[in-house]
């Protein structure tokens, strides 16, 4: 009886600790690292520097968009099986699951955005995979990739890209890295792949 009181004890005390440990977190909100796999991170890039596989979506800007990292929810767990002059190819998978037009609310320490889908950001194009463990596209990763212009209108800066602190060694993750809530925020129809 008396092993039967003390485990039951070490289960309260346990279940205590890890309630203490969740609210910590829950309310650890300055809208950066802390916030963990709960949320996506975020990289940057300029028009141009990346291809843009769906149509712009009317009443929508053309530097509005985002990549969603393949596999992702928000494209409901879509990958690019498909590969096209050596590289992977996302227009069929696109077209078939009819994606082009998908809208996603972005929401950053109280700034909110609405995006369109650009396309999916496949993990294994050589451009991607070739950052090894930093590759903001690997499988399993949360991750949105913005263009400039709506980066910036959320209030982001280059320092809270995610991605490798080179002056650390070994590299580590960017300890100013920010996370960002993102949920899909309707579908406009007729807008399809690029090509």
């Amino acid at each position: 009886m008396g092993s039967f009181v003390r485990l039951t004890l070490l289960l309260s005390l346990l279940s205590g600790v890890a309630v203490i440990s969740c609210k910590t977190t829950a309310q650890s909100g300055s809208g950066v690292s802390s916030y963990g796999d709960s949320r996506y991170s975020v990289t940057h890039y300029a028009p141009g520097e990346m291809p843009v596989e769906c149509q712009t979506p009317p009443g929508f800007s053309f530097n509005d968009g985002v990549a969603v990292v393949e596999g992702d929810d928000l494209i409901d767990g879509a990958t690019c099986p498909g590969w096209s002059s050596g590289l992977p190819d996302c227009t069929k998978t696109l077209r078939d699951k009819n994606l082009c037009g998908t809208i996603i609310k972005i929401t950053f320490r109280g700034t909110v955005k609405r995006a369109w889908l650009t396309g999916i950001c496949p993990w294994d194009h050589p451009n991607n995979a070739s950052k090894g463990n930093w590759n903001p596209c690997g499988r399993g990763r949360k991750n949105l990739d913005l263009m400039d212009s709506i980066y910036s209108a959320l209030g982001l800066s280059h320092n809270y890209s995610w991605g490798p602190d080179q002056s650390q060694s070994p590299w580590q993750t960017n300890p100013q890295a920010a996370y960002v809530d993102a949920v899909k925020d309707g579908h406009i129809d007729g807008v399809g792949p690029i090509k």
